[in-house]
C-alpha cells in the first residue's frame, strides 16, 4: 500500500490488516431495507520498506543519505457504523457511513539512532519530522457494497 512520496521514492508497507463489525438491526424499518447501527474494530501490523533519507549535523557540518529498514507501526481502530441494508430475492445491496479513531503507535527506535540523539542529527524528511511515536488520527468511511444474495428467505 502506497503510503507517502519524497518526489523519488515512495514509501509502501506490507503486513496484517484485520477489521471485524458487530451489527445491530432495528426490525420494522422498511420494506426491504434494514436499518443498522454497528462497531468496527480493527488492527493492522504495517512493516515498511526500506527508505531513504537526508540526514544532516544540526551544527551544519556535513549532510549524508540513510537507508531506514525495518520501521514497523501497530494500529487499533474503533468506529461507529450506521447503514442501510436492501436484501430483495437475488441482488442486495449496503451503504454505510462510519466515523471513529485509530491509535498508531510508530516504532522510532527502528529507525536508528537519528531520533535517539535530536540534538545532533536533523532529518530532511516530512514522514520522519511529522511523525510521532503515539498519535490518534480520526477516521471516516463510507462503503458502498452490492452483491449476490444467497441463501434462504429474508
Amino acid at each position: 500500500m502506497a503510503l507517502f512520496e519524497n518526489g523519488t521514492e515512495t514509501l509502501r508497507w506490507n503486513g496484517n490488516k484485520l477489521r471485524g463489525q458487530v451489527m445491530f438491526f432495528k426490525h420494522n424499518s422498511y420494506d426491504k431495507a434494514l436499518n443498522y447501527l454497528g462497531l468496527i474494530f480493527g488492527y493492522a501490523n504495517k512493516n515498511y520498506n526500506d527508505y531513504d533519507a537526508n540526514v544532516y549535523y544540526t551544527d551544519g557540518s556535513a549532510s549524508f543519505t540513510n537507508t531506514f529498514s525495518g520501521m514497523k507501526e501497530k494500529q487499533v481502530e474503533f468506529m461507529l457504523n450506521s447503514g442501510l441494508m436492501s436484501i430483495g430475492k437475488y441482488l442486495g445491496a449496503d451503504f454505510s457511513f462510519a466515523i471513529g479513531a485509530s491509535y498508531n503507535m510508530f516504532d522510532k527506535q527502528s529507525a536508528g539512532i537519528y531520533f535517539n540523539e535530536p540534538d545532533t542529527y536533523y532529518l530532511d524528511d516530512d514522514f520522519f519530522n511529522k511523525r510521532q511515536k503515539n498519535y490518534f488520527m480520526v477516521q471516516l468511511a463510507m462503503r458502498f457494497s452490492f452483491g449476490l444474495c444467497l441463501g434462504g428467505k429474508r
